[in-house]
């Protein structure tokens, strides 16, 4: 009868039998670094096709494992990929600036206007451009410019009909001969105050010669 081998047994690690490597499914997910907007745009991008094909291909493990490294990165812009990845307002502006967007000025513009004087034309390329970039569609852009001009034409026409209205003027000629009238009563006006002047300057050097 062979001797009983009295020896301990090795020790099983906590990921199974002896030697057997942890299983990956249980392995905590490793906290992403900090890392640039643009980084983290993209590696969104990245990580949502990769969670997608998990999905599909019904590895759920892994597609959780994904959509947790996704929400860190979503914790670090401030912003949810979905709204990422529909409002391309949001995505031009984490893409453009420097730093996470806070909560508190997540309703502010992302894209600061530039203002232009009182008195400064109108750039209708400008306002393209603008609308361009806040996802409005070709057709959808220049739509609203034809209907903003129509608006601002018909309320100068408007303001033109209550002004000759004010001041009875039946037609636009009218206007030309109201002001030509105009000028023409302000030249009599002043060529009759220097035949009162010269007169005056005349009787001023009689009355002196009779003293």
């Amino acid at each position: 009868m062979a001797p009983i081998d009295e020896s301990p047994l090795p020790a099983a690690s906590e990921g199974g039998a002896a030697g057997a490597s942890p299983d990956p499914r249980t392995r905590p997910v490793k906290k992403v670094k900090n890392v640039s907007q643009e980084v983290a745009v993209a590696a969104l991008d990245l990580l949502n096709k990769k969670r997608e094909q998990a999905v599909k291909d019904h590895n759920y493990e892994q597609a959780g494992r994904i959509h947790e490294k996704m929400k860190q990165l979503e914790d670090q812009l401030g912003a949810d990929y979905h709204s990422i990845s529909t409002n391309p307002v949001l995505r031009k502006g984490l893409l453009k600036s420097g730093k996470g967007l806070d909560h508190e000025e997540e309703g502010k513009p992302l894209l600061p206007l530039e203002k232009g004087g009182i008195f400064s034309a109108a750039n209708p390329f400008k306002t393209v451009r603008l609308l361009r970039s806040s996802g409005y569609s070709q057709t959808a852009t220049f739509g609203l410019l034809f209907t903003i001009y129509a608006i601002v034409i018909v309320a100068e026409m408007a303001l033109l009909r209550i002004g000759m209205t004010i001041f009875q003027i039946e037609s636009i000629s009218d206007m030309f001969t109201v002001g030509l009238a105009a000028s023409n009563n302000t030249m009599a006006g002043g060529t009759s105050g220097v035949r009162v002047t010269a007169a005056a300057d005349s009787g001023g050097h009689a009355i002196l010669d009779d003293l």
